[in-house]
């Protein structure tokens, strides 16, 4: 499996400040900030990754938001 560099700073951490914004300026990302996956933030998971003693397999990532990742896993047994 790959490791990751746990960053002493996670941008799931940042503070915003209210204020004016339209609709226009929100820009929906397809992917998650790769500066996310650190301490505190979100789990590494890759595709073919195996858990519980190889019980489930990570198939593919079904969607993301901004509190969690959704992944498709198939249960080995």
């Amino acid at each position: 499996s790959k490791r990751y560099n746990h960053e002493p700073s996670c941008s799931r951490h940042r503070s915003y400040s209210v204020g004016s914004i339209s609709e226009d300026d929100v820009v929906e990302e397809e992917e998650e900030d790769r500066k996310d996956y650190c301490k505190g933030g979100y789990h590494p998971v890759h595709v073919g990754e195996k858990y519980k003693e190889g019980q489930y397999t990570v198939t593919r990532k079904l969607g993301w938001g901004h509190f969690s990742t959704v992944w498709l896993v198939r249960d080995q047994t």
